[in-house]
């Protein structure tokens, strides 16, 4: 049985964009109704799942494959913050999620927000 969580209770925004928002990176609050490409340390609501015209989709529920920096992951829940360059680390100040399968060759790993 191959295991498929992609769909998995999915549920996305559509949100202002700053600048440096990319799909695939995530992303954090700026101001009302806007998000920004979430730095450091930033506790990010999501992931910007597409672009167009100043105007980003964001994954804020569901199953999605990210990059970690640092230390990997392990499965299971883990407190993560956003690294800075798009992806996620491991912090003991982030958030509480749920991480489904890491790849260490990779620096990927799967989680449900």
């Amino acid at each position: 049985m191959n295991n498929y969580l992609d769909g998995f209770d999915r549920k996305e925004v559509t949100l202002a964009a700053m600048q440096y928002v990319e799909k695939g990176k995530t992303v954090a609050m700026a101001e009302s109704f806007t998000v920004k490409a979430a730095g450091d340390g930033d506790c990010f609501i999501g992931v910007c799942t597409d672009v167009n015209n100043y105007n980003a989709s964001v994954l804020l529920s569901g199953y999605v494959k990210i990059t970690y920096s640092g230390e990997a992951p392990v499965c299971g829940f883990n407190t993560l913050s956003a690294d800075g360059n798009g992806g996620i680390r491991k912090d003991a100040d982030g958030r509480s999620i749920l991480v489904t399968d890491v790849d260490t060759a990779a620096m990927t790993c799967g989680i449900i927000l």
